[in-house]
C-alpha cells in the first residue's frame, strides 16, 4: 500500500505513523510555514519493511489562507525549499531504523519425514515493537547436515533420521529450533518389556522398534520416540504426578527410575508409552505395563 496517498485521518486511525521531523521556516519575515516530514511504518500488520515516506504537510496562517493567488504560489515555493531542506539537511540522520533483537524460527519443533522436504521462516522482532518476516541478511544453518541439509531460502531436506538443531541468524541476533527426521510409512510400534514389575529402588530400561510398511525387519525408533508415563495398565490414562519418575535416554535405552518412597501406595501400576510420528498428521504409539512393588 502507499502511504503517501492515506487521507491523514486514515494515517492517525490506523496508527501507522512512528516518527516526525518538522522544520520552520519564515516566508518574507512575516508568515510561518512548516514542513513536516514523516516516517510511516505498519505497527499492526508488519509483512514488509517500508523505506522512508516523506509526506508534506502545510501549515499556513489565516491570513495567508485568505492572501491573493499570487503571493500563495509565492508561499507554496517557499515551502517547496523548506521542504526539500528538511528531507536533504534538516531532517537528516533523524529517523534511525528500528534494531532486531529477537528472531523466532517457524514451524518450532518441525518433524519432517525422511526424503521430504519443509520450508522455514524467520520472524524478527525490533526494539520499537515492530514484527517482520526477515529475508534479507538472514542465514540459514543446520548442525548435522548428516540428518537435515539446509538451503540459503530456509529450504530444509530430511537426510537421514534423528534431530538438528536449525539456525536463522541476523545481525548478531539468531533464533533456533530442533527440527526431527522420522521414518515414513510407520504401522505400528512394539515396547520391550512389554510388561514387568520392579521395585522403589530400582530401574527398568525399555527399547521401541517400529514396523514400517515395505521393510522386512523393525527399526530401532527408541531414542527418537517420544517417551511418556500414565497412570494404570491401560493406554490413554492421564500422566503421573510430578515427581514419581524420572526418565532418561541413552540413544539406544529408555531408562525409567522410580523415585522411592513418592508413591501413595504400592504396588503402583503405570503404562510406559512411546510414541512417534505416523503418516500424515498421525501418530502411533506403542505401550508397556510396569508395575511398582515394594
Amino acid at each position: 500500500m502507499n502511504h503517501s496517498t492515506l487521507p491523514w485521518a486514515q494515517l492517525f486511525a490506523e496508527g501507522r505513523y512512528l516518527n516526525r521531523c518538522r522544520v520552520t521556516g519564515y516566508f518574507q519575515k512575516k508568515t510561518k510555514v512548516h514542513a513536516e516530514v514523516w516516517q510511516i511504518r505498519s505497527l499492526l500488520q508488519f509483512s514488509q519493511r517500508q523505506p522512508l515516506v516523506a509526506l508534506p504537510k502545510l501549515v499556513l496562517t489565516e491570513f495567508v489562507l485568505m492572501a491573493k493567488m499570487k503571493r500563495k504560489v509565492q508561499i507554496l515555493g517557499a515551502f517547496t525549499v523548506l521542504l526539500l531542506s528538511a528531507m536533504g539537511l534538516g531532517c537528516k540522520g533523524f529517523f534511525v531504523n528500528p534494531t532486531l533483537t529477537t528472531i523466532t524460527v517457524d514451524p518450532p519443533t518441525p518433524t519432517v519425514q525422511l526424503g521430504k522436504t519443509l520450508q522455514m521462516t524467520a520472524t524478527g522482532t525490533f526494539d520499537d515493537g515492530s514484527i517482520s518476516t526477515l529475508s534479507k541478511n538472514l542465514f540459514w544453518a543446520t548442525d548435522d547436515t548428516t540428518i537435515a541439509t539446509i538451503s540459503d531460502t530456509g529450504n530444509v531436506t530430511a537426510v537421514a533420521v534423528g534431530t538438528a538443531t536449525i539456525t536463522a541468524s541476523s545481525a548478531n541476533i539468531t533464533g533456533t529450533t530442533t527440527l526431527t527426521v522420522a521414518l515414513p510409512n510407520v504401522t505400528s510400534i512394539q515396547v520391550t518389556p512389554s510388561n514387568t514389575s520392579i521395585t522403589q529402588s530400582g530401574s527398568q530400561s525399555y527399547t521401541a522398534m517400529a514396523t514400517v510398511s515395505g521393510q522386512m525387519s523393525p527399526v530401532d525408533i527408541t531414542g527418537t520416540a517420544t517417551w511418556t508415563i500414565t497412570v494404570g495398565g491401560s493406554p490413554g490414562g492421564s500422566a503421573v504426578p510430578t515427581g514419581l519418575f524420572t526418565l532418561s535416554n541413552t540413544g539406544t535405552a529408555e531408562i525409567v527410575t522410580p523415585q522411592s518412597g513418592a508413591f501413595p501406595s504400592l504396588p503402583y501400576v503405570v503404562t510406559i508409552n512411546a510414541t512417534y510420528p505416523g503418516n500424515g498428521n498421525t501418530t502411533i504409539t506403542g505401550t508397556a505395563q510396569l508395575t511398582i512393588s515394594q
